[in-house]
């Protein structure tokens, strides 16, 4: 199964800029990236997430969508799952939170989890997203 999602267990500043740099090495400089910052993520903000993953962008053929996160609540996962099982063409996902404690089996599931240093992220990010992206365009 190749992952076109993942959930990051990091600190906010720390998540954001080992995916940005990952995604300006990896996808590109021209590659749309969508950051959205909460603290409680409630089922409206989830309902949000999915709405602006939904959007296509004109210019970009790559787009990834950070979301943070201190905590998200059960009900705003369940939200969550069928973007997170299917996002978009040529979109992936990113969910960075600071503890991986309160993650659903069913959203975790759907993801893949990187818990590790910032050189194991990049490399896992490496591999896991460039087999996500070839198996989407084939």
């Amino acid at each position: 199964m190749t992952h076109h999602a993942f959930v990051i267990e990091a600190g906010k500043e720390e998540g954001v800029e080992v995916v940005r740099a990952w995604v300006r090495e990896n996808l590109g400089k021209d590659a749309e990236i969508v950051l959205l910052q909460y603290g409680l993520l409630s089922v409206e903000d989830a309902r949000r997430v999915v709405g602006v993953a939904s959007q296509t962008s004109a210019e970009a053929t790559h787009r990834a969508i950070i979301i943070t996160a201190d905590r998200v609540y059960h009900e705003a996962q369940n939200a969550l799952l069928k973007v997170f099982e299917e996002p978009p063409t040529g979109t992936i996902l990113f969910l960075i939170l600071p503890s991986l404690g309160g993650l659903l089996p069913t959203l975790r599931s759907r993801v893949q989890v990187l818990k590790a240093r910032v050189p194991v992220w990049t490399s896992a990010l490496t591999t896991a997203v460039c087999l996500a992206l070839v198996s989407k365009v084939s």
